[in-house]
């Protein structure tokens, strides 16, 4: 209990002297002034400037299983905004890889090795910004009715357990703030002032979050964003949370949220709801690295996989893992000058390089791939190098050439592994355990309003509080993840469990582990799942349903299950835990890694085919420096030989029986073909 004091007070002095440097508007110190900005749009120029964000992440403890996945945020590619180099610096680092939840938002899964020592886990991440001055915002727009709104925007009208604007409280002073005013812009003022004057306090534990504790009591900068939110969208304007680096060099910090809000005809605008700036003119200096989908807001201080997406795999790690407690600082490198046509440009071309390395980085690829892949990043870094130092032309240039490159990878695409919403039954779901109460079908009493989609959801309990003293299971059928390159898990989860003591485990626990034995032994790949907050304080309890997403790529080549893990203590009892629309998806690995890119100006004729001894290969000339491979099903290579004549004879009579691909390189250009081997 000490120890979790003493945390407690260590993010108040920190989140108190984020404040301080907040309301001093230490963001404020440019080199150039908000007229500056306002005259550079009547120009043709605008900054491109380049930030640098780094996170010093320290892992405690010994995993149960080595190794281990951790999972934490980092800027990336939104809008105005795209990384153009990325180094993570760890001993203990095995490989890492990305997952990627939708069109902006990705995190890095990096699998550790563990260590009798603490590790350190150091990134860095180099960010380019374009300047962004809302030029062209109207001074008046009505506020919007629903049908007005485009469908792409509607989401971020939901309530949620930390967005709560249906909340009678919430709802009062969102109506207060409107009064009788019908202008958009003359409301997003008046919540900008709303905001700013929420007081940098936490007088009532547990502390949480959330727009309810922040109107209620005061918070920090998360708070603040959470209830101006919270005021849009009660007011039919939707509102997305932003968590963000910000570039102030004032030293180490957590992380910092501001708001962006929807303005029919014009777009998102950025709104610092800490220091009172609307539009934000200054949000280049601030490095997004997650745009909140509602289902990702929650409003726990330690939230794991929600709203940090900064967890561990195992449930020794607890809540808080990888330490991210003052573990950020970013600071302006340099920018450069030019017209907004390039700008643009190099905005768009360093969005789709990074990207297209997300999507490859730590999967499984075949050589060929791996080469065109790391020729792309060669490629990469030359134009990061270019930025650094002022040279645009040579930037463009070498983004070209990567981009290239990664294009010629050429992954399979993303398909679904396996999907139950259990709308048709159990379909091989089992059950069972101490006190087992797990049951499938439709919640009524406690627990959800609904299932997450359709009429139903397993749930430890659907119409009443779960048993004291459980320890019970939900087991999956098996799912084959053979021949995939990369392998991904997605569940959504309505958890509602005794978990008074935040900064630790939760009280009664739910976790998610694996088998690869067909269920002989299970491993964890989470940590204890965070509750809600227990103690009378008034804060709206969980309000929907979240997303958990996980790597499964290191167990690609297995047969697996998946179980859900619950277990409670001695002593109050809640609605439980429920899950939905269970969703494994990847990408099919490349048949012997042949991906046909190019081909040669040439044919290649390979006969008999099917063979039982030898096969001939014929080109249409005699090539020099010509390379004869042949793989198997499994991408193995299993033959390779030079060629320089015209025609050349292979005996294969040593192969097993079975399909090959045979792949013919020159320079980097492939042509294949599919041979039997009887």
């Amino acid at each position: 209990m000490k120890k979790i004091f003493m945390l407690l007070l260590l993010l108040f002095i920190l989140n108190s002297v984020n404040a301080q440097l907040l309301k001093n508007n230490i963001c404020d110190r440019s080199t150039y002034s908000i007229t500056e900005l306002q005259n550079d749009n009547r120009g043709i120029t605008k900054r491109l400037y380049l930030n640098k964000a780094n996170g010093n992440l320290t892992i405690y403890g010994t995993a149960s299983k080595s190794p281990y996945e951790v999972y934490f945020i980092l800027p990336i590619a939104f809008r105005e905004q795209a990384p153009v180099w990325l180094d993570i610096q760890c001993p203990e680092m095995v490989d890492y890889r990305f997952i990627r939840l939708d069109q902006f938002n990705v995190f890095v899964a990096a699998q550790l090795n563990n260590s009798s020592d603490t590790i350190h886990l150091n990134w860095t991440s180099w960010v380019i910004a374009k300047q962004h001055d809302y030029s062209g915002i109207p001074s008046t727009v009505p506020i919007p009715a629903l049908n007005e709104l485009p469908d792409s925007v509607k989401t971020w009208l939901k309530p949620t357990g930390c967005v709560q604007w249906e909340d009678p409280f919430v709802k009062h002073i969102a109506d207060s703030i409107r009064g009788t005013t019908n202008d958009l812009i003359v409301l997003a003022n008046r919540i900008r002032d709303y905001c700013y004057n929420i007081p940098w306090v936490w007088p009532t534990v547990p502390i949480s979050w959330d727009a309810y504790y922040a109107m209620k009591w005061g918070n920090s900068c998360t708070g603040h964003a959470h209830a101006g939110a919270a005021i849009f969208r009660e007011n039919g304007i939707p509102c997305r949370v932003l968590l963000n680096m910000p570039t102030w060099d004032v030293g180490y910090f957590d992380m910092h949220w501001i708001i962006e809000y929807y303005v029919p005809q014009y777009g998102w605008v950025k709104m610092e709801t800490s220091i009172g700036k609307n539009p934000y003119l200054y949000a280049h200096q601030e490095m997004i690295t997650f745009a909140c989908n509602p289902e990702d807001e929650f409003s726990m201080i330690f939230p794991d996989n929600i709203e940090s997406f900064c967890f561990a795999s195992d449930t020794v790690f607890q809540h808080f893992y990888p330490d991210w407690n003052g573990a950020h600082s970013g600071n302006q490198y340099c920018f450069v000058t030019d017209t907004v046509a390039k700008v643009d440009s190099i905005i768009s071309l360093t969005d789709s390089v990074y990207k297209y390395f997300t999507t490859y980085q730590g999967i499984n690829l075949t050589n060929a791939q791996a080469t065109y892949f790391q020729t792309a990043q060669d490629f990469q870094y030359k134009a990061f190098n270019y930025i650094k130092s002022g040279k645009k032309d040579s930037l463009i240039y070498y983004l070209n050439k990567s981009l290239d490159n990664y294009r010629n990878v050429e992954l399979n695409p993303l398909q679904t592994i396996f999907f139950d919403n259990f709308e048709n039954g159990t379909n091989g779901w089992t059950h069972g355990g101490v006190n087992d109460e797990w049951e499938l079908g439709t919640p009524t009493n406690v627990g959800p309003d609904s299932a997450y989609s359709g009429n139903n959801c397993w749930g430890t309990d659907l119409d009443s509080l779960y048993k004291n003293n459980a320890d019970c299971w939900l087991l999956s059928p098996s799912i084959n993840l053979n021949n995939l390159s990369s392998a991904y898990l997605s569940v959504k989860i309505w958890n509602d469990v005794e978990d008074s003591l935040q900064g630790y485990s939760p009280k009664d626990k739910l976790w998610i582990e694996l088998s690869t034995d067909n269920g002989a032994t299970f491993f964890p790949i989470t940590t204890h799942l965070g509750g809600v907050i227990d103690s009378n304080t008034g804060v709206p309890q969980v309000g929907g349903w979240s997303r958990l997403v996980l790597d499964l790529t290191p167990y690609i080549g297995s047969t697996i299950k998946i179980r859900f893990h619950f277990t409670s203590n001695f002593s109050i009892s809640r609605p439980g835990s429920y899950i939905d629309n269970v969703f494994l998806y990847g990408r099919e690995m490349n048949i012997a890694g042949i991906t046909k890119n190019e081909t040669l100006d040439h044919s290649i004729i390979i006969y008999p085919n099917p063979t039982k001894t030898q096969i001939t290969v014929e080109l249409q000339k005699a090539e020099k420096n010509c390379t004869f491979s042949i793989y198997n099903v499994n991408g193995q290579e299993v033959f390779k030989q030079k060629i320089n004549e015209r025609k050349t004879q292979i005996d294969i009579s040593s192969l097993a029986s079975g399909v090959y691909f045979v792949k013919l390189f020159l320079n980097k250009i492939v042509e294949m073909q599919k041979i039997i081997k009887e």
